[in-house]
């Protein structure tokens, strides 16, 4: 944890106040499944005005000798700490001291459970920023006919930026047997607006069957599969909090 930006010559206003050079909620990577036991190592940089104190939302860590959910930092300091990863949630970390935390110091961290069920749905390839049309392709994995598969897509503007647009349905209304793969398809975004999308996000919220049953997630984001525009991005196991506007800026 440090002061990294400073962009007023030393003036309070020009601070910004970093985990890991992330400010306001960006760092990416802080992802645990539930169980796991975690090492968290902490580090303290900067000056007289850096005295930090980490805290987690949602857990307690260990230092050795007490179980707690603050650590005291000074510049120069280091400390490790345990923690059990017990509590699935996506949980903010930040520093308690106030104009820190307004200053940018926060972060948010994920504990996922693991999948408890296979998904009836497998997704293939898929196109979103090369041609007029978006496109990706379903595959019904289960052992029953499918009758009709209605989805939900979200938009990645940045690793943490998780968001929903106002037409978010995408369904699919034919008959897909066991073991049949399909390509969906629909009109694309004009291109400007698609090269501002970093990743699109997918999950299944209704699948019906032929035989009268139905499918739906038992948690949020159940079966999701995400398409990145680098094809070389590294897959997540569990996706960010969803981002709503709750007011314009």
């Amino acid at each position: 944890m440090r002061r990294y930006f400073d962009e007023l010559a030393g003036k309070d206003d020009g601070l910004f106040y970093a985990i890991n050079g992330y400010i306001f909620g960006n760092l990416p990577g802080l992802m645990m499944q539930q169980g796991d036991k975690v090492r968290w190592y902490l580090l303290g940089m900067g000056n007289e005005k850096d005295l930090h104190s980490p805290h987690w939302h949602g857990k307690t860590v260990n230092t050795g000798t007490r179980n707690t959910d603050v650590i005291e930092l000074l510049p120069g300091s280091m400390v490790s700490v345990e923690m059990l990863a017990d509590n699935p949630g996506s949980w903010m970390f930040h520093c308690h001291v106030g104009d820190h935390m307004e200053a940018g110091m926060m972060a948010v961290y994920t504990i996922y459970s693991p999948p408890s069920r296979q998904c009836p749905v497998e997704f293939g390839a898929g196109d979103f920023w090369n041609s007029e049309k978006n496109s990706f392709s379903v595959k019904n994995v289960s052992s029953k006919p499918i009758k009709s598969i209605g989805l939900i897509f979200e938009h990645l503007l940045s690793p943490q930026e998780l968001r929903r647009p106002f037409d978010s349905n995408w369904s699919f209304a034919k008959p897909l047997a066991a073991g049949q793969e399909e390509v969906l398809e629909r009109p694309a975004y004009p291109a400007a607006n698609a090269q501002a999308i970093l990743g699109w996000v997918f999950f299944p919220y209704l699948i019906q069957y032929e035989d009268g049953t139905k499918w739906q997630p038992r948690q949020d984001n159940e079966c999701f599969h995400i398409y990145w525009r680098d094809k070389e991005h590294p897959e997540m196991p569990a996706l960010p909090p969803l981002q709503k506007e709750i007011k314009e800026d």
